[in-house]
């Protein structure tokens, strides 16, 4: 209610309180002195109402630029993949230090996020679970490379396994979670962060295609 009333006291400001309104008025004295007669009441409602709009359409282009000025300065975060192809290179990283698949974080624009933390994404039949590392804060231009780990049903796996195996291979696991195995899949990760004293989020899209055995590196959601 509070909002609406500014704006038609802001609408009010600009239509009546214009400077071409008053050269307009001070027209229609001079053409009334100029005939010997007042101009009938009726066209004044028109102008009222007229400048009434323009002032409407000068308001709304006012708080229009002040939410995009807003809306520019809010933290903006963009998520990189780089990814292997094919599942030989999967299984060939056979240790906890080479993974198939590096995941960083960029800062893109408007404030500084802090406490930046991701959700975890859960396979199409729920048995295994990727879960991220978090950040403190996202600034440029250094891109923050993120730490993950593949959890089954919940659990974490021994890193005796890991170091063994690989992290491909569990990778494997979570991508394969489901029937039938389509081109692509799809996974959303919603990332949340903290601009200043409020709670955002920011949500990308994970694609894996199954026919070149890889992610994909666009997450634009």
């Amino acid at each position: 209610m509070r909002t609406i009333l500014k704006f038609l006291t802001d609408a009010g400001y600009y239509g009546g309180g214009s400077v071409l309104l008053a050269i307009i008025l001070l027209g229609v004295t001079l053409v009334e002195h100029a005939r010997g007669r007042s101009v009938q009441s009726f066209w004044f409602y028109i102008l009222i109402v007229v400048f009434f709009c323009i002032g409407s359409a000068i308001a709304w282009h006012k708080e229009y630029k002040v939410a995009q000025k807003y809306l520019d300065e809010q933290p903006r975060l963009g998520l990189h993949i780089v990814s292997q192809f094919g599942r030989k290179e999967w299984q060939d990283q056979a240790d906890s230090k080479n993974t198939p698949v590096w995941f960083s974080v960029e800062h893109l624009g408007g404030r500084i996020p802090t406490n930046v933390r991701f959700d975890p994404i859960r396979s199409q039949k729920g048995s295994w679970t990727l879960c991220f590392g978090s950040e403190p804060y996202v600034k440029p231009p250094v891109r923050s490379m993120l730490s993950y780990e593949i959890r089954e049903n919940g659990q974490p796996i021994n890193s005796g396994t890991v170091n063994k195996l690989g992290w491909g291979i569990f990778l494997m696991h979570f991508v394969c979670d489901r029937e039938p195995q389509p081109e692509q899949d799809e996974f959303m990760l919603i990332a949340r962060y903290m601009d200043g004293d409020a709670e955002r989020t920011q949500t990308f899209k994970l694609v894996f295609d199954s026919t070149r055995f890889g992610f994909l590196p666009n997450t634009m959601h």
